[in-house]
C-alpha cells in the first residue's frame, strides 16, 4: 500500500470518529439539561458572625447569613420562609446535652419580609444578609438560619458565638 492510501484511510477514520464524538456529545448535553437533574435547586447556606464592642455592658452581635446558589438555574423564592433564630444560652444550665429547641428564642426574624417582590438567587452568586443585635456582653448565643425552598425541602445552618465582655478604657 502506498502512503497516499494510508493517509486516505486515516482521514476517513478521523472523520468517522469526529462525527460519532459530536453525536455522543450532543446526546449527553440533551440528557444533562433536559432529562437529568443538573438543573435542580441547589442552595448552600453558611453563617458567620462577629462581635463588636458597643458599650460597657453590651456588645454588638453581627450575624451574616450567606445563601449561595450553586445550581445552574435562577431560584426565585416568594412565599417561603427565611428564618433566623437567635437563642441566648442560659449560664444556669447543668452539664449535659444542650437542647436548644427547649429554650425560648432571644430573637426571631423572617428575612423574606425584607423582599417585597420575592428573593432571587442567581447561579454562582453568594449573598450576604445581615442581622445585627445589641446584646448583653458575656453571653453565649446559638444562631440558626433556615431557608425553605418549597416542596417540603429546606436548607439550614447553625452556629454558636460568645459575646465577650467589653474592655472599655476608663
Amino acid at each position: 500500500m502506498s502512503l497516499d492510501r494510508h493517509r486516505d484511510i486515516a482521514d476517513l477514520i478521523l472523520k468517522y470518529v469526529s462525527t460519532v464524538a459530536i453525536v455522543v456529545g450532543g446526546c449527553w448535553a440533551a440528557y444533562t439539561f433536559l432529562v437529568g437533574e443538573n438543573t435542580a435547586t441547589i442552595i448552600q447556606l453558611t453563617i458567620t458572625s462577629e462581635t463588636l464592642q458597643y458599650d460597657g455592658e453590651n456588645g454588638l452581635l453581627v450575624v451574616h447569613i450567606k445563601p449561595k446558589n450553586i445550581g445552574r438555574k435562577l431560584v426565585v423564592l416568594d412565599k417561603q420562609r427565611f428564618d433566623v433564630v437567635i437563642t441566648k444560652i442560659p449560664a444556669t444550665l447543668s452539664p449535659g446535652m444542650l437542647h436548644l429547641q427547649k429554650i425560648l428564642p432571644y430573637h426571631v426574624e423572617n428575612l423574606m419580609t425584607r423582599f417585597r417582590d420575592g428573593y432571587e438567587l442567581e447561579p454562582g452568586i453568594e449573598y450576604d444578609e445581615l442581622v445585627s443585635l445589641i446584646v448583653p456582653a458575656g453571653g453565649i448565643y446559638a444562631i440558626r438560619s433556615q431557608l425553605e425552598l418549597g416542596d417540603g425541602t429546606e436548607v439550614d445552618q447553625e452556629a454558636i458565638v460568645r459575646v465577650e465582655t467589653p474592655l472599655l478604657p476608663k
